[in-house]
């Protein structure tokens, strides 16, 4: 009896063994909120952060897998000129990162439509929003990511409410919300979540871990560009969440430097 049961635990640990793990069926790289920082931050040492090395790691983790790159919005503060021509340099940037979803933040949000437009075209025509009306910003439709933002009240365009947007479309998976996390809990909680991410937007470090709320993985890249997310859905559920600090380790991007030249 006891022969028998120790070959049966051997065999059921080499078919463990053996079993390969599941791959994942999305993996998404994450970035949002740099709000104007586009250098390292100078408040630590060594100095982290900076769009530089933002574009070398993105452009890293797109190359070890088919991953979607996602850009949450809220590129600067929009406190005067020093912000617009930071905006104009970030726009240039994703023209060359080619995000699969370059969402409209609740800052940009506050832009007037001929400034926005202007942005949009030096992204390479990339700028989405499923929130903001505007007529070249086209809606995604039926892809798997969804972009929204909350209104904020110097709005110049119409905005639809995230919560009606969310619950016309159950086939989204990634949900980009460029909104606190108290906003994003409430959202979450207004609709299913079983199997979806939302990226939300937050100050100060990313919390490590993912928070579920609702069925949903919510997850965020924290705030001035110190972070990358990358988090994979396997078997349906989203786990696996890489929150890459963009240290002195990180070389800068040939591409990204040329643009301060």
């Amino acid at each position: 009896m006891i022969r028998l049961f120790v070959a049966s635990a051997v065999a059921a640990g080499l078919v463990a063994l053996a079993t390969p793990p599941r791959p994942a069926e999305t993996v998404v790289v994450f970035t949002g909120d740099i709000r104007g920082y586009l250098s390292p931050c100078g408040c630590t040492k060594p100095q982290i952060g900076g769009v530089k090395r933002m574009a070398s790691v993105v452009r890293t983790l797109r190359e070890d897998s088919e991953a979607l790159y996602v850009d949450l919005g809220n590129w600067t503060e929009a406190k005067g000129r020093q912000d617009q021509l930071k905006a104009d340099a970030l726009a240039e940037l994703f023209a060359r990162l080619k995000p699969n979803y370059l969402n409209v933040g609740a800052v940009e949000a506050r832009f007037d439509p001929a400034t926005l437009a202007a942005l949009d075209q030096m992204a390479g025509g990339l700028l989405k929003s499923d929130a903001l009306q505007a007529e070249f910003l086209q809606p995604t439709q039926h892809a798997p990511v969804l972009g929204l933002a909350p209104s904020p009240e110097a709005a110049i365009l119409p905005m639809r409410k995230p919560e009606e947007v969310l619950a016309g479309r159950p086939d989204a998976i990634i949900v980009l919300f460029a909104g606190d996390r108290a906003s994003a809990v409430r959202l979450a909680e207004s609709a299913p979540g079983e199997g979806r991410v939302l990226i939300y937007s937050h100050r100060g470090d990313p919390p490590k871990e993912p928070m579920r709320v609702n069925g949903w993985t919510l997850v965020t890249p924290g705030d001035k560009c110190r972070f990358v997310g990358r988090i994979e859905r396997v078997g349906g559920e989203w786990k696996n969440l890489r929150l890459i600090e963009l240290g002195p380790e990180h070389r800068d991007d040939s591409q990204a430097h040329a643009i301060y030249e």
